[in-house]
């Protein structure tokens, strides 16, 4: 299996997905160190329903108050537009008051009309904002990505100069799929983070997951990033084809739920 770093969850019935998924999230911040914890949160139909799980597992693990939380990318819409990832994660994580909103750091979408360039500086500025251990340049203690049916993860699409060199952990990319400009944390930042957790559900992500698992010449984005690092995956059945199951069956990094 080309992805030798890499330990995956498959869950067997889909409605243990979303509690498996939020239990992989706490187990990852719990072994982080330091007292505090710094969490990456994406966007995507995915993750959502995990982040409503989220609260109550934090708050009786003593964790609540300790962790800190900030954008893997951000669509470049109105904070108040149903495309906007924060909207859906002040409606998920942070909806019934268990988490400390102050703890959300947002990317600023407030100025219509700011430059691209400025959106992503403005947003490395607010982490300054963060405690002292857990700011710029200190590791992200544990990204949440997905992964697109074109191999995307954060918002770095195939189509877009994703593995450039960046001056800040934020740029902005304009994929010619997607109807507006994303921020992202770049190729570089997503390297650099103590821990990676996919999620990833349903029958369109077999095609993908193929790829990204038993092609060790696959180029997208989740793929180049799984091949060079560890991470680890919290899959639902739908997403595992019957040619990929046999496949991972020979591998003892792979348990089933």
């Amino acid at each position: 299996m080309p992805l030798k770093n890499a330990k995956i969850t498959i869950c067997e019935k889909s409605e243990e997905f979303v509690t498996k998924a939020a239990e992989s999230i706490v187990s990852a911040i719990e072994a982080a160190p330091g007292a505090l914890k710094l969490i990456s949160l994406s966007g995507g139909s995915t993750p959502f329903p995990v982040y409503r799980c989220l609260p109550g597992l934090l708050h009786n693990s003593g964790l609540a108050d300790h962790c800190y939380w900030l954008q893997t990318d951000e669509r470049l819409v109105s904070p108040e537009d149903e495309r906007s990832n924060q909207r859906a994660i002040l409606l998920s994580l942070f909806a019934d008051g268990l988490l400390p909103k102050s703890h959300f750091f947002a990317v600023p979408l407030t100025e219509p009309g700011r430059p691209q360039r400025q959106i992503s500086e403005a947003y490395q500025q607010s982490l300054q904002k963060l405690p002292d251990q857990l700011r710029p340049p200190a590791a992200i203690d544990l990204i949440v990505l997905g992964v697109g049916n074109d191999g995307h993860t954060a918002s770095l699409f195939p189509e877009t100069d994703w593995k450039r060199e960046f001056d800040t952990d934020f740029a902005v990319f304009e994929p010619t799929s997607q109807p507006e400009a994303r921020l992202s944390l770049t190729f570089g930042s997503i390297m650099r983070a103590r821990e990676l957790l996919f999620l990833v559900s349903g029958y369109a992500k077999q095609k993908i997951l193929e790829e990204i698992f038993l092609d060790p010449h696959c180029e997208c984005p989740a793929a180049v990033i799984a091949r060079q690092r560890s991470t680890r995956w919290v899959i639902n059945a739908a997403a595992v084809s019957p040619h990929m199951r046999s496949v991972l069956s020979l591998s003892e990094a792979v348990k089933q739920s």
